[in-house]
């Protein structure tokens, strides 16, 4: 059974009706050789409203066989990283739309920035955001995210200065009972 024009409105139907195990079966029967774009992304989405992850995963590794080159499917791939906190992950697939997918707007650098901050990359993900500050000039949005970056930055050395300091009180600590009594 290859799907129809119809049958792509049935399969966009039965999503908007929330109605994915039918989905899963439907797809399921499609030679995955005859399968569109929109076949696995709308797959790959019933899969992820069941909580079927893994399955999910192995729909996007296999509609990038047949689309390496699409920007819908590299998208999901990149953000089905980031869903699982794979933050270098997610990175790499955002650099390989940047590097090698023509067609993607400054998104796809909003959200490498996120996940570059997120894996307290703090120098790429503010130079990810002066890229779109090339592109689409200063904004309100990129202010703060560059406040956010400066923020979190601020607040990775606070822990580590506070944790410094602890290992300094607990030397201190030691020495001065050491001067109480010498052993």
């Amino acid at each position: 059974m290859i799907f129809s024009k119809n049958n792509k409105k049935v399969l966009n139907c039965l999503l908007s009706d929330g109605k994915f195990e039918r989905i899963d079966t439907l797809i399921d029967r499609v030679p995955i050789e005859k399968r569109t774009i929109n076949d696995f992304l709308i797959h790959y989405s019933s899969l992820m409203k069941l909580d079927k992850k893994k399955k999910a995963c192995i729909v996007l590794e296999d509609s990038l066989l047949f689309f390496p080159k699409s920007i819908e499917l590299r998208i999901k791939h990149a953000e089905y990283a980031m869903s699982l906190c794979e933050w270098d992950m997610a990175i790499d697939r955002w650099q390989f739309i940047i590097n090698n997918i023509s067609g993607y707007s400054t998104g796809v650098y909003w959200r490498q920035a996120r996940a570059y901050l997120h894996n307290k990359n703090f120098e790429r993900s503010r130079q990810a955001v002066l890229k779109i500050i090339s592109i689409e000039g200063s904004s309100q949005k990129s202010d703060d995210f560059l406040s956010l970056i400066d923020s979190e930055q601020a607040q990775k050395y606070r822990i580590l200065i506070k944790n410094s300091g602890k290992v300094i009180e607990g030397i201190e600590y030691r020495l001065e009972s050491l001067n109480k009594n010498p052993e």
